[in-house]
């Protein structure tokens, strides 16, 4: 059987579609051993292993608008070109010509989260690029549901959320869960002196990194040695509006942004920090908070569908509108034994979720597709 996978949402950076991209191609042909898998790739992005894939790359700028005028003017000749039994794509931009059966992939769940909307500081530009892009993804996304044979959804928390507000038929609905294994273990390493919390993901408004860094400050008033580091691409405006905010409460020098960080930097980040913190108000899954816990590290979350489906009791979950809950949640990790029993069983909830079950899964839904299209009486 012949796949064809749409990766043209794969770029040089390290954002979620790279990690889900990354780990589910490397894996597909293992996970189906019998497909012949085409991926389609933008020049100059780089795979870590693609010895069993047949690689088809396209000219693309790096704007979001020129990755969608290919996928919707140019992706249809390669489609008819190597005439595949079904079409994956892991992003919501789709071929609007397609015939060929589709798998669409929901990963993304911030353009219908609820009181999530546009950039409201930060560059002028960049307020409107966000603005159009809310405009032109929330009208996008149904249609991609619609045309889509299967959606795949990475929690049963983000298909309720796009059932809901998305438009999305539950009847297509096929949970897939993300994978948390991608990294290797480093060391424990944890200073005795400074406890460092460890936000990891996109440094944006959504991430309620206000918050946070209120929290820390508290932290620091009440004579406890908290940092705070940030790992992640910042959105545009928004890391220096948090770092405006840690200066007007006297703790600019205890909060260190990264920026993107390597999987190297990240594995040392998550064996040297003292805990991981994500009071995120919406999220489709949490790879940073599942990777986080793989590798030992207890997890202060927000009390959210998402957190209670993914890290469940695992993580200590906290009202993220109650600033004092969010500290209280924190310093009940200085207990050293409770540290150690949240560490324990964040290891254990994490075990479950690896990128080969995510591989198998979507090879497993892609082949159904292609063969209920071909055969409507099979099954």
């Amino acid at each position: 059987m012949r796949v064809l996978v749409n990766a043209l949402a794969l770029r040089r950076g390290g954002d979620a579609a790279r990690i889900f991209l990354e780990n589910v191609l490397v894996r597909l042909p293992q996970a189906w051993p019998d497909a012949d898998v085409h991926v389609v790739l933008r020049s100059g992005v780089t795979l870590k292993s693609h010895d069993h894939l047949r690689v088809t790359r396209v000219p693309l700028a790096r704007s979001g608008i020129s990755r969608v005028a290919v996928e919707l003017l140019y992706l249809p000749r390669i489609v008819g070109r190597i005439s595949p039994d079904v079409v994956v794509s892991p992003n919501e931009s789709i071929p609007m010509r397609l015939k060929t059966p589709l798998v669409v992939v929901a990963q993304n769940l911030f353009y219908h989260c609820s009181g999530v909307g546009p950039l409201a500081t930060g560059p002028r530009r960049a307020r409107l690029r966000s603005r159009l892009q809310f405009a032109f993804y929330r009208r996008q996304i149904p249609q991609a549901y619609r045309r889509a044979d299967a959606v795949v959804v990475v929690s049963q928390h983000a298909a309720r959320e796009l059932v809901e507000h998305a438009g999305l038929d539950p009847d297509r609905v096929r949970i897939v869960y993300n994978g948390g294994d991608r990294l290797p273990v480093a060391p424990r390493r944890e200073s005795t002196d400074r406890r460092r919390l460890l936000a990891v993901g996109a440094v944006a408004h959504y991430k309620r990194l206000d918050i946070t860094v209120r929290a820390v400050a508290e932290l620091r008033r009440a004579g406890h040695d908290y940092e705070l580091v940030l790992a992640g691409e910042e959105w545009p405006g928004y890391g220096d509006e948090i770092a405006r905010l840690a200066q007007a409460l006297g703790i600019k020098k205890y909060l260190i942004r990264l920026g993107g960080v390597s999987d190297h930097v990240l594995s040392a980040l998550f064996s040297s920090a003292h805990a991981a913190i994500s009071l995120s108000s919406c999220e489709s899954f949490g790879i940073p908070v599942v990777e986080a816990m793989r590798a030992g590290l207890p997890a202060v979350v927000a009390d959210e569908p998402w957190s209670a489906e993914i890290a469940r009791d695992a993580a200590i979950r906290v009202d993220a509108h109650d600033l004092s809950e969010v500290v209280a949640g924190l310093r009940m990790l200085e207990d050293r034994a409770v540290w150690l029993e949240r560490s324990a069983y964040g290891q254990h909830v994490a075990s479950q979720f690896t990128w080969d079950k995510t591989a198998a899964g979507i090879a497993a839904v892609a082949r159904d597709t292609a063969v209920r299209k071909r055969d409507p009486s099979h099954g």
